[in-house]
């Protein structure tokens, strides 16, 4: 009795676990994409990104739904070209997702202080809603 017992929660663990991960790579990887909007159109946004790992531009596109989230605007009709956002997003088979979107404002300092080494930048968000 006690080796069919353990033989059922192993089986119950083996079957937890690996509906774990099968939703997990269902959901996708999630990160952030940082950069400006260069082109809108009705379910999508296209930026360009500066990549950490890179020193090239890329242009992204982001799909986006009506689980997306603004912030900082109401709707992508308020986007201009060249508005900066951040982008929180999540990998659905090779395509991004945006979860949330937040428009942010970039300060420039050209005070040309040394200790900044001159022209700086600050990303400062008008509200206090953290990503």
């Amino acid at each position: 009795m006690k080796q069919v017992t353990m033989m059922m929660m192993a089986a119950v663990l083996f079957v937890g676990l690996g509906q774990t991960a099968f939703v997990q790579a269902a959901e996708g990887d999630t990160g952030t994409g940082i950069g400006y909007v260069i082109k809108k159109m009705t379910g999508q946004l296209v930026m360009e990104e500066f990549p950490e790992d890179s020193e090239d531009v890329v242009e992204v596109t982001y799909s986006i739904n009506d689980k997306t989230r603004f912030s900082n605007f109401e709707s992508l009709d308020d986007l201009n070209e060249f508005d900066d956002l951040e982008i929180e997003y999540q990998e659905v088979n090779g395509q991004r997702l945006a979860l949330k979107i937040v428009r942010v404002q970039v300060f420039q300092d050209f005070s040309g202080d040394e200790e900044y080494g001159g022209d700086t930048a600050e990303i400062q968000y008008s509200n206090s809603e953290d990503i």
